[in-house]
Protein backbone atom coordinates (compact mmCIF):
# COMPACT_ATOMS: atom_id res chain seq x y z
CA UNK A 1 0.00 0.00 0.00
CA UNK A 2 3.34 2.26 0.50
CA UNK A 3 3.68 2.80 -3.31
CA UNK A 4 -0.34 3.66 -4.03
CA UNK A 5 -0.60 5.92 -1.01
CA UNK A 6 2.45 7.47 -2.65
CA UNK A 7 1.03 7.68 -5.93
CA UNK A 8 -2.22 8.95 -4.64
CA UNK A 9 -0.49 11.82 -2.64
CA UNK A 10 1.56 12.65 -5.56
CA UNK A 11 -1.48 13.03 -8.07
CA UNK A 12 -3.41 15.49 -5.02
CA UNK A 13 0.03 17.28 -4.78
CA UNK A 14 0.16 17.59 -8.46
CA UNK A 15 -3.08 18.90 -8.44
CA UNK A 16 -3.34 21.38 -5.79
CA UNK A 17 -5.34 19.22 -3.47
CA UNK A 18 -2.89 19.59 -0.59
CA UNK A 19 -3.24 23.55 0.57
CA UNK A 20 -3.70 25.59 3.54
CA UNK A 21 -7.32 24.80 3.38
CA UNK A 22 -6.97 20.51 2.84
CA UNK A 23 -4.01 19.00 5.17
CA UNK A 24 -1.69 16.27 3.94
CA UNK A 25 -3.04 14.80 6.62
CA UNK A 26 -7.01 15.23 5.46
CA UNK A 27 -6.01 13.57 2.48
CA UNK A 28 -4.63 10.77 4.24
CA UNK A 29 -7.42 9.53 5.95
CA UNK A 30 -9.53 10.48 2.65
CA UNK A 31 -7.07 7.91 0.94
CA UNK A 32 -7.39 5.43 3.96
CA UNK A 33 -11.29 5.14 3.49
CA UNK A 34 -11.22 5.21 -0.85
CA UNK A 35 -8.34 2.31 -0.36
CA UNK A 36 -11.16 -0.08 1.69
CA UNK A 37 -13.59 0.63 -0.48
CA UNK A 38 -11.64 -0.46 -3.62
CA UNK A 39 -13.30 -3.80 -4.95
CA UNK A 40 -10.28 -5.31 -6.79
CA UNK A 41 -8.57 -5.92 -3.67
CA UNK A 42 -6.84 -8.98 -4.88
CA UNK A 43 -4.87 -7.37 -7.09
CA UNK A 44 -3.67 -4.24 -4.65
CA UNK A 45 -0.70 -5.85 -3.63
CA UNK A 46 0.51 -6.34 -7.35
CA UNK A 47 -0.45 -3.02 -8.21
CA UNK A 48 1.35 -1.44 -4.93
CA UNK A 49 4.77 -3.79 -6.03
CA UNK A 50 4.40 -2.52 -9.49
CA UNK A 51 4.70 1.30 -8.94
CA UNK A 52 7.38 0.46 -6.57
CA UNK A 53 9.04 -0.84 -9.67
CA UNK A 54 9.24 2.60 -11.85
CA UNK A 55 12.44 4.68 -12.07
CA UNK A 56 10.95 8.13 -11.13
CA UNK A 57 10.21 9.80 -14.04
CA UNK A 58 8.23 6.70 -14.86
CA UNK A 59 6.33 6.93 -11.83
CA UNK A 60 5.89 11.00 -12.09
CA UNK A 61 3.92 10.11 -15.71
CA UNK A 62 1.74 7.50 -14.62
CA UNK A 63 0.82 9.60 -11.84
CA UNK A 64 0.52 13.09 -13.36
CA UNK A 65 1.92 12.88 -16.89
CA UNK A 66 0.80 13.20 -20.51
CA UNK A 67 -1.96 10.09 -21.07
CA UNK A 68 -0.09 9.18 -24.38
CA UNK A 69 3.00 8.77 -22.32
CA UNK A 70 1.19 7.52 -19.24
CA UNK A 71 -0.82 4.85 -21.35
CA UNK A 72 3.00 3.21 -22.75
CA UNK A 73 3.86 2.70 -19.21
CA UNK A 74 0.69 1.46 -18.14
CA UNK A 75 0.81 -1.42 -20.69
CA UNK A 76 3.06 -3.78 -18.43
CA UNK A 77 0.99 -2.94 -14.77
CA UNK A 78 -1.06 -5.06 -13.54
CA UNK A 79 -5.01 -5.09 -14.10
CA UNK A 80 -7.02 -2.23 -12.76
CA UNK A 81 -3.75 0.24 -12.03
CA UNK A 82 -4.58 2.63 -14.64
CA UNK A 83 -8.84 2.39 -12.83
CA UNK A 84 -7.28 3.18 -9.13
CA UNK A 85 -5.22 6.01 -10.09
CA UNK A 86 -8.04 7.99 -11.89
CA UNK A 87 -10.11 6.93 -9.81
CA UNK A 88 -8.56 8.93 -6.79
CA UNK A 89 -7.98 11.73 -9.15
CA UNK A 90 -11.73 12.16 -9.55
CA UNK A 91 -11.69 11.78 -5.54
CA UNK A 92 -8.77 14.05 -5.03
Amino acid sequence: MNNIRKACLFITRSNGGINRYRSEETVLREFDRFYETLPYRDLLQAIDAWLGTLMAEQFETVCDGEMSEADVILKNAPPFTETLLNDWFETA
